[in-house]
């Protein structure tokens, strides 16, 4: 893991030389990642070191930045009583319930575009959530907060999306825009739980910041043991935030008898729906 940190000025000179730091340091990362990483590092120092100009406090801003399989950066600021933070906790729990924060943040520049406020646009946290696909969180210890943006990168991994081919199904992978995941065959007297359990967990992680398509259209079946990898599979892509649309044959009736439950149990889901088609 690398860990960087640094104490940051509050004043637009100390915002300058840090956005020019944090871009040195980010080699490893491709264009993509470094951009996002750069703009939700720049809106959280930004919102924490015009609070402290506001607020007309010396002390300096803690900027941290851990890199591994994910990114997570952490800005840390001080503040004299809740009152002064209310506002800004109240956004960040309104964006993690309101849904897709991508969609949260178009209705924002909707609602911008419609009824500006001079001064005001309220658009740091969502943009970093919904632009950047952000996950956004806080803590307060005494007198101190720190708001915390993390999401998972594949700085360590190979792009590689290889299919999957049994002797009854296929799982074939077309690295495309969005991926396509597109099942095939059947799966009866296999019992293909523990394989497609490696094989899924393997291929999530090429995944990652990237738009999917599952397709059971054409596929003939599906026996018991195939259907926990499925979920398990759902579940991960729903918790690393990778938005997904799952297809199935709405017209087929064994099809639409196994992906009913399945569209049930992911209804609260704000990343992985499942449709028919």
């Amino acid at each position: 893991m690398t860990k960087l940190t640094r104490k940051v000025p509050p004043n637009e000179e100390g915002l300058r030389k840090t956005d020019k730091w944090l871009e040195g340091k980010m080699a490893k990362l491709n264009e993509e990642q470094k951009s996002s990483v750069l703009m939700a590092g720049n809106e959280l120092l930004e919102n924490a070191v015009k609070f402290h100009m506001e607020k007309k406090l010396s002390a300096n801003v803690l900027l941290q930045v851990n890199f591994s399989e994910t990114v997570e950066i952490r800005v840390t600021n001080q503040f004299e009583n809740h009152e002064e933070i209310a506002g800004l906790l109240r956004n960040i729990d309104e964006i993690n319930s309101g849904g897709d924060p991508r969609l949260q943040y178009m209705y924002r520049l909707k609602d911008i575009m419609e009824h500006r406020v001079p001064g005001e646009s309220r658009l740091g946290l969502l943009r970093i959530a919904g632009e950047g696909n952000f996950d956004i969180q806080y803590e307060i210890m005494g007198n101190k907060l720190t708001v915390r943006a993390s999401k998972y990168i594949n700085r360590k991994r190979e792009n590689t999306m290889e299919s999957l081919i049994t002797e009854e199904f296929a799982v074939n992978v077309k690295d495309n825009d969005p991926v396509i995941i597109h099942w095939t065959g059947r799966s009866r007297d296999l019992n293909p739980s523990a394989l497609l359990d490696r094989y899924l967990e393997e291929l999530i992680t090429n995944l990652l910041d990237k738009d999917v398509v599952v397709d059971f259209t054409e596929m003939d079946s599906l026996n018991s043991s195939t259907i926990p990898p499925i979920l398990s599979f759902l579940t991960s892509l729903e918790k690393k935030r990778i938005r997904t649309t799952v297809r199935y044959a709405g017209d087929v009736y064994w099809q639409k008898a196994s992906f009913k439950p399945l569209s049930v149990l992911t209804r609260d889901f704000q990343f992985v729906t499942i449709q028919p088609v």
